[in-house]
Formats: structure tokens, C-alpha cells, sequence
């Protein structure tokens, strides 16, 4: 007679961590019809940049977030958070999130946010946008917290969402590559006075999902 084969032991507080799991798999991948309600993505983009004490020009500020381009030029909508802890660059305030929906963007050069590179295709929004700032810097930007703002965009290198500030130039000229590929600060730096150092770090990655 063939020997019996022995099978581990499970717990049913492991099966609990497993079903809980599968449960947590599934809402994440019923969330994404959700996030795509804006038409099929063509470009997907995520962002962190960071800069840490040796650096005193930039020393506490940092933002991280994504963007999503589709529609062929009528889609888009970014999230991410931005802070300024130390008010090295403006006003001082805490981690601020931005919700940015977009009904235009192109494709162009000349992007004051990739300074060294004037030549390298960037994201540029054009026409009608809304922004929802929420957190300690809306106050700062002028902004009511949680409360959806009109603006337009032309797409323009350094171009001002109208009638928002000019800081938020950012909105209308992204800064993000329009190549699929990963960025660093060393290839794109925001601030090309200052070289590639510990403390500050930038990454970019671009994905074309369509075409």
C-alpha cells in the first residue's frame, strides 16, 4: 500500500488572513473600472520628487502623485500631494492633496519644468479644467479646501491656469514627459543650478498603455 501523503495543517485564522485577502483583491480590481470613467488611459504616469537637508534651497519640500492622459487629447486627471514643511520654496504649510481633472491636453515642447531638455516631448493641458485642493495649503494657494475650482489652461510652456495663481503653472504645463521611459533628476532636473546630490532625489515613470 502506498504511503499517505501528508498535507500541512491550516488554521482557520490563516484561512480568515486569506479570504481577507482575495476579498481586498477583488474591491481593488472592481475600483478600476471606476478610476478609468474617464475614457481608455493612453499614458500613465507616476512622479515622487523629494529634497532632504544637505540641500538647503529645497530642504522639506516634496510632492508624489500620478496622471492619466486618454481620449486622444480629451482626457486626464492627475492626483498628488505636495509639501513645503520648511518654506524653503514659498510659503511653509503641510501635506496638500490635488485632485486635477482635465477635458484637453497635447503634446508639446519647451517645458519650463524640464529646463535642460527643451526638445523632449511634455504634457501640456488646453481649455477647461477643475481642481479640488485639499489640506493646510489651499489657505496659501488662495484656495478653499475641498471645494472644486474652475480654470483654463493654455498650453503654453509656463502658462497660468486662469484665474488661478501663477504658481500653480504646474497644471497647465505639466512637466511630465510625453516619451514612455523612466526619468530621473539627473536626466530632467527641476532645479538645473543645483547637480545630482544625497538629498534629493526625482523619479518619473511614463508608460504608454495605448496608443
Amino acid at each position: 500500500m502506498a504511503p499517505r501523503k501528508m498535507y500541512p495543517c491550516i488554521s482557520l485564522k490563516q484561512i480568515m488572513v486569506v479570504s481577507s485577502l482575495l476579498a481586498a483583491i477583488s474591491l481593488l480590481f472592481a475600483a478600476v473600472p471606476s478610476a478609468r470613467a474617464y475614457g481608455p488611459e493612453q499614458w500613465q504616469i507616476g512622479f515622487s520628487f523629494n529634497c532632504n537637508s544637505p540641500v538647503s534651497f529645497c530642504a522639506g519640500f516634496a510632492f508624489w502623485g500620478w496622471c492619466a492622459f486618454g481620449g486622444s487629447g480629451t482626457t486626464g486627471d492627475c492626483q498628488f500631494t505636495i509639501y513645503n514643511l520648511k518654506g524653503s520654496i514659498g510659503p511653509a504649510y503641510g501635506p496638500t492633496n490635488f485632485a486635477v481633472d482635465y477635458t484637453g491636453w497635447v503634446v508639446g515642447k519647451g517645458s519650463v519644468l524640464i529646463p535642460t531638455q527643451p526638445t523632449l516631448p511634455a504634457f501640456f493641458a488646453t481649455g477647461p479644467g477643475s481642481l479640488t485642493v485639499r489640506g493646510p495649503g489651499a489657505p496659501v494657494l488662495g484656495l478653499s479646501s475641498g471645494v472644486p475650482t474652475a480654470f483654463t489652461c493654455n498650453p503654453t510652456p509656463g502658462a497660468t491656469p486662469v484665474p488661478l495663481s501663477p504658481g500653480l503653472f504646474f497644471l497647465c504645463d505639466t512637466g511630465l514627459p510625453a516619451v514612455a521611459g523612466h526619468y530621473t533628476y539627473s536626466m530632467i532636473p527641476l532645479f538645473p543650478f543645483l547637480p545630482t546630490q544625497p538629498g534629493i532625489n526625482y523619479n518619473v515613470q511614463v508608460t504608454q498603455t495605448s496608443s
